[in-house]
């Protein structure tokens, strides 16, 4: 993933997908673009809402993405 698009907003932005529904997804478009681009397997975020966000969207559009929570990352890392 390009540097400078790599902590690019979700969309999600606290209430914002629920009051700018129509800009949130733009937004969450545009970081699936970046995401297919970039050619991951795996989409790590540490907030929530990002996670809640990008879920739904990852599993209708990019379902071969795994999308996991940080904490996620770390139990995994322990555990291997």
């Amino acid at each position: 993933m390009e540097r400078e698009a790599a902590d690019a907003c979700c969309g999600s932005a606290g209430t914002y997908n629920i009051t700018k529904p129509v800009m949130s997804d733009r937004i969450l478009q545009r970081r699936l673009d970046t995401v297919r681009a970039s050619r991951a397997d795996l989409l790590v975020t540490s907030n929530p809402g990002c996670l809640l966000q990008l879920k739904k969207r990852l599993a209708d559009h990019l379902p071969d993405i795994k999308l996991m929570h940080l904490t996620e990352l770390l139990v995994l890392s322990i555990n291997s």
